[in-house]
């Protein structure tokens, strides 16, 4: 259940909305209504990876990943009093099957309200890997390379103020990853320094993102695009005695935004350029 008071005036300044206008007069509502909404979600998966030794130095690697998805989600909200905070009812009824408007309108046809929750699911099967060679340059030293194919399955937004603009299945996420690197021993053993260098791009990137939804602000999963990380690694890990081991290490990291998807109904400015920098992904 879900209950604010709100004025049906007009802010007269960012936040700050009068109550009356009049001696006497209230224009204070109070939204209200409840919904129940939820989601079943089963996954399957079967894996293995296997070791081929071309030789007593040189080694190829490769596993596989088969994942099925199935996902069933269900909503429906019953509301008293529409206004801020609390949109109109939502059942499968006002969803009518996302009936698209014909042009030139644009957006979504609401049918009436039938009580019946709104139902939807998805399912998806996916093929992931990784394929890997393995080098001993010498004993101490090791260089490898590999490519990886990630997978994150398709998911919903399911959340109170649901309407039928986010009710859409969001596409599963994949990611294209390469890497090389070293692997060193030195000393004995008692110097171990590894370098690394990445590049890897995800498609349909699964994102959390700022939105306004009945006049609230608030995040919701949506598909971003694409974007890229790319940099380097070097870490060692020394010894010097028994008793005393110094580690540590440097690394480079560039994550960028490739191609951005903006959400239905986002304004043409909310638009993120090529090359932006990830947020909480720091060079």
């Amino acid at each position: 259940m879900v209950t604010f008071s709100a004025s049906t005036l007009a802010a007269v300044v960012p936040c700050l909305t009068p109550c009356s206008t009049a001696a006497g007069a209230s224009t204070i509502t109070t939204p209200a209504g409840t919904a129940d909404f939820g989601s079943t979600f089963k996954n399957m998966s079967v894996f293995g990876q296997a070791t081929f030794n071309l030789s007593d130095s040189l080694r190829l690697i490769g596993g596989l990943r088969y994942t099925n998805d199935e996902l069933d989600v269900n909503h429906i909200r019953r509301t008293s009093l529409a206004g801020p905070s609390v949109q109109g009812n939502f059942d499968a009824g006002v969803d009518n099957n996302g009936l698209v408007a014909t042009a030139p309108a644009t957006g979504f046809v609401a049918g009436t309200a039938n009580g019946v929750p709104f139902t939807t699911s998805t399912s998806n099967n996916n093929l992931s890997g990784k394929a890997a060679v393995q080098a001993d340059i010498t004993d101490n030293n090791m260089a490898y390379a590999s490519y990886t194919r990630g997978y994150k399955g398709p998911a919903y937004n399911i959340f109170y103020n649901l309407t039928t603009v986010g009710a859409g299945v969001i596409a599963p996420e994949t990611v294209n990853a390469y890497e090389v690197g070293l692997k060193n021993t030195f000393l004995d053993g008692d110097l171990i320094v590894n370098l690394a260098a990445y590049y890897a791009k995800y498609n349909n990137y699964q994102a959390n993102g700022p939105d306004f939804v009945a006049s609230v602000r608030t995040r919701r999963l949506t598909k971003a695009g694409s974007v890229s990380t790319k940099g380097f690694e070097l870490d060692f890990v020394a010894t010097p005695s028994r008793n005393f081991t110094l580690s540590g290490g440097v690394a480079y990291n560039k994550a960028q935004v490739e191609t951005f998807r903006l959400p239905p109904g986002a304004d043409a400015s909310q638009l993120i350029a090529k090359g932006t920098p990830l947020a909480n992904a720091p060079k």
